[in-house]
């Protein structure tokens, strides 16, 4: 890998992990979900995979998008998946340019 592209990989990473609240609504996969409606069971999951509520609160599509945009590249939806009920939305994204 070289120096410019390892540069972009770092921004694009440090978008994705610095985006803490969305602006855009999450499709609706996990949050229709009982792990997720039901509050003592969201609290417990959110202790165990402290990621999760930042996702379920994203519209994951537009944030890869958007970051991908802001370093010069594009990204598109390659396969998208549910796991475990829906309670996991498991996407593949091709990013080009």
């Amino acid at each position: 890998m070289s120096s410019s592209s390892g540069h972009t990989q770092n921004r694009f990473h440090a978008c994705l992990v610095g985006t803490s609240r969305g602006t855009r609504k999450p499709d609706s996969g996990s949050l229709e979900h009982l792990l997720h409606r039901v509050a003592s069971l969201r609290w417990l999951v959110i202790q165990i995979e402290s990621h999760l509520d930042t996702l379920w609160r994203n519209d994951l599509e537009h944030l890869v998008e958007d970051c991908a945009q802001a370093v010069g590249k594009r990204a598109t939806l390659a396969d998208r998946k549910l796991i475990f009920d829906g309670f996991y939305r498991v996407k593949s994204f091709r990013v080009e340019g």
